[in-house]
């Protein structure tokens, strides 16, 4: 799940994970909402435990909820208030399927509600649910990513599945690494809820976003070159699809995805 703020601007902040858990946890993040708006949701291909909750003007936590979000090849606008506090802890690509003991096709742009998020995570997520600050969120959510991956023992076709997902992720969402068989599309289905193919366009995306960013000022046809598409109306397409956005309007999609791949250095523990 990746937070792109778009007429609610607010306060976003990404965490580490706990020490060891950095193997299945990308990162542990929060936003608080500043005013009334829309939160844009873009397509990443992760799998989040989410709290909402509310942040009282003293600092304090109330109104606590949990869900699971799945992963997401679209994107999507939520509505926020001030004081709405989100905080999630992220999974690298495939991990979350493994840690929760969920097939990620059945989570595909779903939201597990609270009870049944409470009900999978069992008492595992008490101390999320009963956290009284942000800064003991983040802890908790710590937490939680180290015991839903602790003992977890891959099987061969899991451990094949992720290796082949971390090379498409390193080739920047090209096609070379990715499994067209019969039982790689199966698998892929099972951990990342979406084909390969899929997948290697919403990395693409992500990696034309952080190409835009870095030099904004570039022509859409070199930023289309540069990041692997066809040309300019290809890129278009998935920006639409993935972002909610086109990358004309850049002004649309502020920089929280910035943080991405950066730890922020308040709350550590």
């Amino acid at each position: 799940m990746s937070l792109l703020l778009s007429s609610a601007p607010g306060h976003y902040q990404e965490h580490p994970a706990a020490p060891g858990a950095d193997a299945w946890v990308e990162a542990c993040w929060t936003y608080t909402a500043t005013r009334a708006g829309e939160q844009l949701v873009t397509a990443d291909g992760r799998i989040d435990v989410l709290l909402r909750a509310r942040l009282d003007p003293d600092g304090l936590l109330s109104r606590a909820s949990l869900c699971l979000v799945g992963p997401a090849d679209r994107s999507a606008r939520i509505p926020v208030a001030p004081g709405d506090f989100l905080a999630g802890l992220r999974f690298r690509l495939g991990w979350g399927a493994i840690c929760l003991g969920l097939p990620a096709a059945s989570l595909r742009n779903t939201w597990v509600a609270d009870a049944s998020a409470r009900e999978r995570l069992g008492a595992k997520a008490a101390p999320l649910l009963t956290a009284l600050h942000a800064e003991a969120a983040v802890a908790a959510l710590q937490r939680l990513g180290e015991q839903l991956g602790e003992g977890v023992a891959l099987q061969p076709w899991q451990r094949d599945a992720l290796t082949r997902m971390a090379a498409l992720q390193a080739d920047l969402g090209t096609l070379h690494s990715a499994d067209r068989s019969r039982s790689g599309r199966r698998h892929a289905l099972a951990l990342a809820g979406m084909p390969f193919a899929t997948l290697a366009r919403v990395l693409r995306f992500q990696h034309a976003m952080r190409l835009l960013d870095e030099g904004p000022d570039q022509s859409l046809a070199e930023l289309a070159c540069v990041a692997g598409y066809a040309d300019q109306s290809h890129l278009c397409r998935d920006f639409r699809r993935f972002g909610g956005y086109t990358p004309r309007r850049r002004e649309a999609a502020p920089p929280t995805w910035r943080h991405r791949g950066r730890v922020a250095v308040s709350f550590k523990t």
